[in-house]
């Protein structure tokens, strides 16, 4: 209700991801590399099938075009959740037409009932036809999806867990949202000199990290820990 704070219990999120010594997670032109080892990604896998549902920005389907299966591990593949603000999602992309994937929610700001017949009301009918489902989001001050606001259309899903994989954008959203409870990232042994998982934001607040570990998995290290969230008065 406008006007009115909205109470909800939002999803536990994680955030995984896989970055180089120099913290790069693509190349310079933003093409996402091989980073795990075989180990690595045997449990990204098994985190994935621990949660409900898994997050990609729509950047990652158009560039990478991910199946965000568990194809290496046993279990469930989790719901994939895409945000897009401008319903920008390729209809081609393996998460809309290969059976081996869940379909997705595609989280938008677009309000699709007053969308008038063109592209983005096209798109956003090949999406609903192949079986992706629409999820009309908030915008934040930057004309994108509100994280908070994704929570709550979670939420209302009966999604209790949802992992965060990237790309970089959308790991500083919700960074910098504080509503990130766990994060596990994988280093691999290796220089890139590419994009950023974090770019340099001296205006930038994120959490404070606590109950870190490590651990070795072959040749790659995973850092495992904790966000406290007190300072952005997160739930």
């Amino acid at each position: 209700v406008d006007g009115e704070e909205v109470k909800f219990v939002r999803p536990f999120v994680t955030l995984s991801y896989a970055t180089s010594l120099d913290g790069s997670i693509a190349d310079a032109y933003s093409q996402s590399l091989p980073l795990s080892g075989r180990e690595s990604m045997r449990m990204t896998h098994a985190l994935r099938a621990s949660h409900d549902s898994i997050l990609v920005g729509v950047n990652t389907v158009i560039n990478d075009n991910p199946s965000l299966t568990v194809r290496h591990v046993e279990g469930d593949n989790p719901k994939p959740v895409v945000l897009d603000s401008k319903l920008a999602s390729p209809v081609t992309s393996k998460l809309l037409t290969s059976d081996a994937c869940e379909r997705p929610l595609i989280a938008t700001t677009m309000n699709i009932k007053d969308l008038k017949p063109g592209e983005a009301s096209g798109r956003c009918a090949n999406i609903q036809r192949l079986g992706g489902q629409i999820m009309q989001c908030e915008k934040n001050a930057n004309g994108r999806v509100d994280i908070r606001s994704l929570m709550y259309q979670l939420s209302i899903r009966k999604i209790q867990s949802l992992m965060v994989e990237g790309g970089a954008s959308v790991i500083r959203s919700f960074l910098s949202s504080g509503l990130v409870d766990l994060c596990i990232i994988t280093v691999a042994p290796t220089l890139i000199g590419g994009f950023k998982a974090i770019p340099s934001d001296p205006q930038a607040r994120f959490p404070d990290t606590v109950d870190v570990e490590y651990a070795k998995l072959e040749n790659d290290l995973i850092v495992h820990f904790q966000l406290n969230n007190t300072k952005f008065g997160a739930d």
